[in-house]
This record gives structure tokens, C-alpha cells and sequence, in this order.
């Protein structure tokens, strides 16, 4: 598939989604210590009810809309049978796991949690939708247990398995720490994201984002109720992990604390709705804004990796420790700064039609041969959106989250440091 013929909505809100990510990660790098500005707070507010645990359900439904966008696309070339479609995601998830793992070396990784669950999940993609709602909204019980974890830990100050990492003077120490740490990680992680990943399957099949035009008052009535949701449920959370409110005594703080997880999972589904109403706004006359987006959002497996690798260059301590100097209202605009700099490196990418080299490693990876990577990719076999956040023809992070891996109050001791984009 040419890309020029590709529907903006997807790779628009891919690239969108680098922002949250961005915004996720960079404030857990910090180990400053000392009192938070009221802009500190005002940061951290804004980040708990719009960013962290929402940019992970955001992008566990690109993923799986990604994934049904493939399994359409082989079906589209003619191949019907389910076996080689099967395998081929399988594969796919595979090597998403070995480049996963290799990020693990560098940072908290999510594109191998993506990997395992293409390989588990592949099976759903040929369940009714019935079957795919009912098992989105059982899917949300475990991660109420893991909210309830979650806010435990954050209310007591304990440091987030990032920040613990990335705050280490060793950089050995900090990779072996989140190898020990990815039995637990994975698991927790599944759970996370598999309400929105089968909310992604369910609107794949009906090219929700591709054809926003079909679907603009559900799309509408998303927005406000799945972000006015995470707000709303977020408010809590937002106003203890910032000091803003003293939490009342257990268990009263923690329950309300737990309804940031949940809440989360529809305001990933809010974000999704608007930026597929934004992208329908902009598809007639794509600006050049939205045009460096849209080639950020193609190439956005790359620019996830090379995330990893700017902010560990500039926070950790054994790199320029900017992570112990900077506060988090910093930190964000740094993260901020270094997407927008993505934004200009992808649409000069752009223009000299070079795809992103993570993706056309996956692909080359997953199909062997050259030929056939052509042949996928005109087929319209999404970089890691299948194998990360969506999948349009060759593109998609293969990672994350979820937002990235975690967001949450930059400072080491602050209650949200630990809770996942």
C-alpha cells in the first residue's frame, strides 16, 4: 500500500502518542530531592489525570487494532487460510521480544510484553465481537487487583521499578535490575493492557479510525466520556501523588486511589476517539504540522527506541545526570523538547522517503527474505503495531506504554513514581 493512501487517523494518533510517552517517561529519571514548586504540583496534577495509566491503554489499542489490520491485510492478498496468518504474527511477536529485550538492556521495556502477547492473544483475533466485549470487560477485574497494588505502594512513597533502575549509579546493576524485575513486569503488564487491546480488535474490524467520517457521534461521545472519565476518576490519585491533598487514612485512601487504574483504561479509549475526530478534521488539507506527525506516527517504533536512548544519555548519572539537577516541570519540557525535535527528524524523513530502521528491521526479520519484506509491506504488514502501537502498513511502535512502560510524580519518593503510563 502507498502511503500517501493511507487514512491519517491511525498514524496520527501514533505519533500524538509519543508525546504521552515522552511526557511519561522523562520526569522518572529525576532523583533531585527537595520541596515541589506549585508548578512541580501543577505538573504532576495535569500528568496523572491526562498521561499516566492512559497513555498505556492508548497504546494497547493501537496495538490490537494494528494486529487486525494485518490479519486483513494478508486476508486482502488472498490468503485465507488462517495457519500462515497465524504464523506470521506469531513470528512477528517473537522477534518483538528478542529487540524487547535487547531495549531492556538500556531501558524498561515494553515492545517484548507486545511480542508475548501477539504469540497468546493471536487466537482472539477470530472470536466474535461479543466475545471480544465480554472479554474486555472481565479483563478490567484483574486490573482493579493491580490498581489496588499499585496504589498501595504509591501512597507509601515506595520507588516504581523505573525510577529505581534509571536512578542507579551502574549501568549493569540498573539492566540486571529490570531483567530480575521482568517475570513480575511481564505479567502485571498483560493484565494491564488487555481490556484496550481487545477494544482495539473489536474497533479494527469495523475501521474506526480509518473511516472516522462513519463514526463521528460515537467517536464524539468517547472523547468527552473517556477522558471526562479519567479525569473524574483520576482526581484522587492526582491530587495525592502531587501533595496536593493529605490522603485520608486506609483503606479509604487507597480505594480512591485505585480508580486512577481503571479510569485510565477510558481515557486511553478518550484519546483514541479524539485524535481519530482530530485526524477527520485535518484529512483535507493535512498541514505541515500534522504532515511531520503523521510521518512520526509511520515511524514510530523508531523514535520510541531512540527516546529510550536520548533520556538515558541525558538523565541517568552514568551518562550527563541531568536527572539529579532538573525538577520534574523540567523534565517534561525536555520531553516535550525531544519530541518535537522526533517530529523534525521524521518529516525530513519523510521527504527522503527513508522509512524508520526499526521497522524495516522487524520487517526484514519477520519475513527473511528482501522480496517478501516488499511484498508485506505492500500488503500493509504494520511495523510494530502488530507489533506496537498500530499498524498501518510498516509502521507503529513495537513498544511502549504505555504510554510506555510507567509514568507517574518524577521525584524517586513521590507516590506516583511507580505507577505505568
Amino acid at each position: 500500500m502507498d502511503v500517501r493512501t493511507r487514512s491519517l487517523a491511525p498514524d496520527l494518533t501514533r505519533g500524538y502518542m509519543l508525546l504521552l510517552i515522552a511526557l511519561a517517561h522523562a520526569p522518572l529519571f529525576i532523583s533531585a530531592t527537595g520541596d515541589a514548586t506549585g508548578a512541580d504540583r501543577l505538573v504532576e496534577t495535569v500528568r496523572s489525570l491526562l498521561v499516566d495509566q492512559r497513555a498505556r491503554p492508548l497504546f494497547a489499542f493501537l496495538f490490537g487494532y494494528g494486529l487486525v489490520q494485518i490479519m486483513m491485510r494478508q486476508q486482502a492478498r488472498g490468503t485465507e487460510e488462517w495457519g500462515p496468518i497465524r504464523r506470521l504474527i506469531s513470528r512477528r511477536g517473537v522477534w518483538m521480544m528478542a529487540i524487547g529485550l535487547v531495549h531492556t538492556v538500556l531501558f524498561v521495556d515494553i515492545i517484548a510484553v507486545y511480542g508475548l502477547v501477539s504469540i497468546l492473544f493471536v487466537g482472539l483475533l477470530r472470536v466474535s465481537d461479543r466475545a471480544l466485549l465480554w472479554g474486555a470487560g472481565l479483563a478490567m477485574l484483574p486490573t482493579l487487583g493491580i490498581g489496588w497494588i499499585v496504589a498501595g505502594g504509591a501512597l507509601a512513597g515506595e520507588p516504581g521499578i523505573i525510577t529505581t533502575s534509571m536512578t542507579m549509579q551502574d549501568p549493569w546493576v540498573s539492566a540486571a535490575h529490570r531483567f530480575q524485575s521482568l517475570p513480575v513486569e511481564f505479567a502485571g503488564r498483560i493484565l494491564g493492557v488487555t481490556p484496550a487491546l481487545l477494544m482495539g480488535f473489536w474497533a479494527a474490524r469495523r475501521r474506526i479510525l480509518d473511516e472516522p467520517a462513519r463514526y463521528r457521534r460515537p467517536l464524539v461521545a468517547t472523547a468527552v466520556a473517556g477522558l471526562g472519565t479519567a479525569v473524574l476518576g483520576g482526581l484522587p490519585a492526582a491530587l495525592m501523588y502531587s501533595g496536593l491533598w493529605t490522603p485520608p487514612p486506609a483503606p479509604l485512601g487507597q480505594l480512591l486511589a485505585t480508580l486512577h487504574y481503571p479510569a485510565g483504561f477510558a481515557g486511553g479509549l478518550g484519546w483514541a476517539a479524539l485524535m481519530g475526530l482530530l485526524a477527520l478534521r485535518l484529512d483535507a488539507a493535512r498541514g505541515r504540522i500534522a504532515t511531520a506527525v503523521e510521518a512520526l506516527g509511520q515511524r514510530s517504533m523508531s523514535f520510541y527506541l531512540l527516546q529510550s536512548v536520548v533520556f538515558v544519555g541525558l538523565f541517568t548519572p552514568y551518562a550527563l545526570n541531568l536527572g539529579a539537577e532538573l525538577s520534574v516541570t523540567e523534565a517534561s519540557l525536555v520531553a516535550v523538547g525531544v519530541w518535537v525535535a522526533s517530529l523534525v527528524l521524521a518529516d525530513l524523513m519523510r521527504r527522503a522517503s527513508h522509512r524508520g530502521p526499526a521497522e524495516i528491521l522487524l520487517r526484514r526479520l519477520t519475513y527473511g527474505r528482501p522480496a517478501a519484506a516488499a511484498a508485506g509491506a505492500a500488503a500493509g504488514v504494520a511495523g510494530p503495531a502488530g507489533g506496537g502501537p498500530g499498524a498501518s502498513p510498516g509502521t507503529g511502535p513495537g513498544t511502549g506504554p504505555g504510554t510506555g512502560p510507567g509514568t507517574g510524580p518524577g521525584r524517586p519518593d513521590s507516590p506516583g513514581a511507580r505507577t505505568g503510563g
